[in-house]
């Protein structure tokens, strides 16, 4: 009779470690092409149109790194430059060192819209992606 208790102990132990582990929010896999708009300027006398890029981005998600690279002016051949960082949760973190645009450290993208939008701000600049499907 002793041996029910004891095992009832270590099933209510084994339930307490279950509920008090944490668990880590699955990150949204960011694989693909995503297009958008760069706003470059935030001068009230400067109009959408002459102040933003319209942009293209490739992201490769392995885990929970990112590589590929971002085009500033989508229509320009060649302009693209790497980028590189990781996804935490609704965060994707890249390094973008691009000569269109001046960024400062990492890039912070929201991601929104159960992963089909991205969203950030960094020195001045706006980039608003959509995945293309």
């Amino acid at each position: 009779m002793t041996s029910a208790p004891r095992t009832r102990l270590l099933a209510f132990a084994l339930l307490a470690s279950a509920c008090s582990s944490s668990t880590e929010p699955k990150a949204h896999d960011v694989t693909g092409f995503w297009s958008g708009t760069t706003t470059y300027s935030t001068d009230p006398s400067c109009s959408l149109l002459s102040c933003a890029y319209n942009s293209r981005m490739m992201v490769l998600q392995t885990g929970t790194s990112v590589e590929g690279w971002y085009r500033a002016r989508a229509g320009i051949p060649g302009d693209e430059v790497a980028i590189v960082g990781s996804v935490q949760g609704d965060t994707l973190s890249v390094l973008i060192n691009s000569g269109q645009v001046n960024f400062v450290g990492a890039m912070k993208f929201r991601i929104v819209s159960g992963g089909d939008s991205l969203v950030a701000t960094n020195n001045g600049n706006t980039l608003r992606f959509a995945l293309e499907r």
